[in-house]
């Protein structure tokens, strides 16, 4: 067994990576210059007004979806309700602060 860690084994086939310190790996290396390489050109031997181009195909469910947006509507009709509780004074109840409280003690907690 190598001086990885002490008590760790290594499993055949997993890779392992020693950590020493935040920096770079390598090191600093310096600026060179941008090199350009000149315009793209189409693979030698094939017309390039004749290439094969990519094509999106959306599905007949995802334009259904797209087009019925509801989640959009919902959001803005709840951020609706929730200013008008704030204007009118409601919204902050002790309940709802005794709830966020339990809930930060209990992410505390997981940590």
């Amino acid at each position: 067994m190598s001086d990885l860690s002490a008590g760790m084994e290594r499993l055949e086939g997993e890779a392992v990576m020693e950590v020493t310190g935040a920096g770079f790996v390598g090191g600093a290396g310096g600026v060179r210059p941008v090199q350009f390489t000149g315009v793209p050109s189409a693979a030698p031997g094939v017309d390039p007004l004749n290439a094969p181009q990519d094509e999106v195909v959306i599905s007949p469910a995802a334009r259904l979806l797209q087009s019925q947006d509801v989640g959009a509507a919902a959001r803005a009709e709840r951020l609706a309700e929730i200013r008008a509780q704030i204007s009118q004074g409601v919204y902050d109840t002790p309940e709802k602060l005794a709830l966020a409280v339990d809930r930060l003690v209990q992410d505390l907690n997981r940590r």
